[in-house]
């Protein structure tokens, strides 16, 4: 399988997550705090294709801001509000 640029960076910041979070598997709350991590480009999208597939997806433009942050920001949220969200989920007892 293929796997992009960012996806694999996005796999790995999931792995920094977990690792930091004493977690010896990375789930898919780690995998989103992966995503949220890239999408912290304030300025300019890095020029990567899948970014411009999901622009495309949901109507943006193909430069500006990380279109996940523009969707989080839609929502009313910023990224770092959903990420300590998702941390804290982590954090509480199963």
């Amino acid at each position: 399988m293929r796997v992009t640029r960012c996806a694999q960076q996005a796999a790995l910041d999931a792995r920094g997550e977990a690792d930091r979070l004493g977690h010896d598997r990375v789930g898919t709350e780690h995998l989103l705090l992966g995503l949220l991590g890239d999408a912290e480009d304030p300025v300019e999208t890095k020029g990567y294709d899948d970014e411009r597939r999901l622009r495309g997806l949901v109507g943006l433009p193909d430069h500006g801001p990380h279109a996940i942050r523009l969707l989080v920001e839609a929502h009313g949220l910023t990224l770092e509000t959903l990420r300590s969200a998702v941390r804290g989920e982590l954090d509480r007892p199963a």
